[in-house]
């Protein structure tokens, strides 16, 4: 929790750097470098971290992991990046390489700390994600004093990521500094896994659908514009972060408990009302005073205001929720049709926000997001109900 809210910080600290130093429309550009290569890299992570977390027996498939990780994120990232450079072709290409190739460590990481928590050390993850923190905000001060680029900035920092991984992570790892050599060839993964791809699709589209307002706001308005709506959007991306480390550390307790309506309903009911608090405290602050305090953080004018902060709030609780409950349906091992799900969000926020956001760029972004959003918490919602009406007749 503490790794993941230091994360969430010296994000939010990227971020006000981006502004202020290089403008909204830098910020723009890193926006949507992002929006090309997160889709990509969350489906080449087929959600590994969260299914070794909740299923320990996982465990002994990691060498298969490890290797199909390599292979599946140094392709996405190679697509990514040739799209965005004839998409963007005013973007250096060091700003490109140097964003592509951090994401890709810091996608990568994430299978570590799957294997970490499955074998009861999560403290380290945490310990981790801390270091890499201090060592951005070390190299961030580097780069405003001695004028880096942005590109080169992500490209050091991606390196030093690499090495607190294998300081770190790996090396404490028991079941990482076994053998590694796969027993099984690369196509065999897949096969002998049915949820690789399903799982895989479920994390593409989940972030797709965060990324259509993005593409549509470079598509249609200027990329300061799509600078504005980040600045804003990353108060949500930080409560994200803080409110998905916490869930992420329940999987393993929530498969742990009694397979009955009664334990597990109880279980739920209390993380919802944690949700629900997490989130009320968020809007006291920032609803009456994050816009006046976001401008003052950012040294400059931002394109929106209270409505815009009220729907992030509620945005944010939904997916909050969501979350839980998807959460719970990945423990109770019931991970089949929610690619289903996506599919319908992610046509839904398209569509909303094709038509709302010329006419209002960042209102209509986040209406657009709520809108898929709320589909998907409705219909995790009735999944829920029909497991836990299964475990009633079981």
């Amino acid at each position: 929790m503490v790794g993941q809210s230091a994360t969430a910080f010296w994000q939010w600290l990227l971020t006000i750097w981006l502004m202020r130093v290089f403008g909204p429309e830098e910020l723009g550009r890193y926006t949507f470098m992002l929006a090309a290569v997160s889709p990509l890299l969350l489906f080449s992570n087929f959600q590994l971290r969260n299914r070794i977390a909740a299923q320990p027996e996982l465990l002994s498939r990691v060498p298969e992991y490890i290797r199909l990780r390599l292979f599946t994120s140094v392709f996405c990232v190679l697509v990514a990046g040739v799209w965005v450079y004839f998409k963007e072709p005013d973007s250096a290409i060091l700003f490109i390489v140097g964003v592509m190739l951090f994401k890709m460590v810091e996608s990568f990481s994430e299978l570590t700390h799957g294997v970490l928590q499955a074998e009861g050390k999560l403290p380290l993850v945490g310990v981790s994600l801390v270091v890499k923190c201090l060592l951005a905000f070390f190299l961030m001060g580097l780069a405003f004093y001695i004028k880096w680029s942005v590109g080169f900035f992500f490209s050091i920092l991606a390196i030093f990521h690499l090495l607190v991984i294998f300081i770190c992570e790996w090396r404490f790892s028991t079941t990482l500094v076994q053998n590694l050599k796969p027993s099984q060839p690369l196509w065999q993964t897949f096969t002998t896994d049915p949820y690789l791809y399903s799982l895989g699709v479920v994390a593409l589209l989940t972030s797709l659908n965060a990324s259509w307002p993005r593409f549509i706001l470079q598509s249609k308005e200027h990329l300061s514009v799509l600078g504005h709506f980040s600045a804003l959007f990353a108060v949500y991306a930080a409560l994200g972060v803080i409110l998905n480390a916490w869930l992420q550390g329940m999987l393993t307790r929530l498969s742990q408990v009694a397979p009955s309506r009664k334990a597990r309903d109880l279980f739920l009911s209390k993380l919802a009302v944690q949700i629900t608090i997490y989130h009320v405290v968020a809007a006291l602050v920032l609803i009456p005073f994050g816009s006046t305090i976001l401008e003052w953080v950012f040294g400059r004018s931002l394109m929106w205001g209270m409505p815009e902060m009220t729907l992030l709030i509620t945005l944010s609780f939904a997916a909050g929720m969501s979350t839980l409950m998807y959460y719970f349906l990945l423990a109770a091992g019931h991970m089949g049709s929610q690619w289903v799900v996506m599919i319908f969000s992610n046509v839904l926020t398209f569509l909303t926000g094709s038509w709302l956001i010329p006419q209002s760029p960042i209102l209509g972004a986040i209406v657009a997001l709520l809108a898929g959003t709320t589909w998907q918490l409705a219909c995790y919602g009735v999944m829920t109900h029909q497991v836990m009406v299964g475990f009633d007749h079981d």
